[in-house]
């Protein structure tokens, strides 16, 4: 699986991204329909969190989200 996983994104694991990307994770799925979880972060947040690591990090640097929810993340 390991082989199968590095070969399938060996883009995202070399070069610039490897060096100095930044990666978000957004997860909502679960979240969005529990009632035992107290609320869910808005796109105000992740647009924050966003900036402040470009203003960390170097402005050219290549951002990649994970998320359960790519449509919203999209929007």
């Amino acid at each position: 699986m390991q082989t199968y996983l590095r070969e399938q994104y060996k883009h995202l694991l070399s070069g610039q991204l490897l060096q100095k990307g930044i990666v978000v994770h957004i997860r909502r799925g679960d979240y969005l329909n529990n009632s035992k979880f107290n609320g869910i972060l808005d796109q105000d947040y992740f647009a924050s969190a966003i900036e402040r690591a470009r203003q960390l990090s170097e402005s050219d640097a290549p951002l990649v989200v994970f998320s359960d929810d790519p449509s919203w993340c999209r929007h």
